[in-house]
């Protein structure tokens, strides 16, 4: 592809950001899902986590990570929290992904990534995309993506979580991002073919 529409979800959105900024004429659109351009707050930055929250989640990420009573999964998508599956699948795969260690370490610099200083300098059409609830990337550090990247559009969706995917109305998060990304929605699918099955008799075909 000589053009790429990019969409970062997190953390994935602040890489997205940087090479939209950094290689315009390879991008031909931005999204940013539940984005932010830092997550901790620093000074003149009164949009990111306090230092309290930051330690509040670092010590629950040391004392659940890769139980079945993950925070994360609570955090970031509530309307799984309660389905035993997800939060026994939630918990291998956070085993699986390293140790309370390292995830506490991940997260420390997590906190620490930052793009503010790009933001002005992104100049290709970008949607930005907010739940509402999202309790661990809040709607603040949304609205403030689309106030600094000009001429963003900002889409707030009602269900809460960190993953839109994941939620009652992921319909339309899908719609919509389709319809900023290709310009019109897909015809809806259909689940029912029409199959036809022709028999041909031929009189006295034994004896030809």
């Amino acid at each position: 592809a000589d053009r790429a529409a990019l969409v970062g979800h997190g953390h994935a959105g602040q890489l997205c950001m940087l090479v939209a900024a950094s290689h315009p004429d390879r991008v031909q659109a931005l999204v940013t899902v539940n984005s932010l351009a830092r997550l901790a707050r620093a000074p003149g930055y009164h949009t990111g986590m306090p230092e309290a929250a930051q330690q509040t989640w670092i010590k629950g990420l040391r004392a659940t990570w890769g139980t079945t009573d993950p925070l994360h999964l609570m955090a970031l998508a509530p309307d799984l929290a309660g389905d035993e599956f997800a939060r026994a699948w939630w918990a291998r795969m956070e085993r699986a992904a390293g140790s309370p260690r390292r995830a506490v370490r991940k997260q420390e610099l997590a906190f620490e990534l930052d793009v503010r200083d790009v933001l002005e300098a992104i100049a290709v059409p970008t949607m930005v995309i907010q739940s509402a609830g999202n309790l661990f990337v809040m709607p603040i550090q949304g609205r403030y993506l689309a106030e600094h990247i000009p001429g963003a559009q900002y889409l707030e969706l009602a269900s809460g979580g960190h993953f839109p995917w994941a939620a009652p109305d992921a319909d339309r998060f899908l719609d919509e991002l389709e319809v900023f990304l290709t310009g019109a929605p897909q015809p809806p699918g259909r689940d029912r073919v029409l199959a036809t099955v022709a028999f041909t008799d031929i009189v006295d075909s034994t004896a030809m």
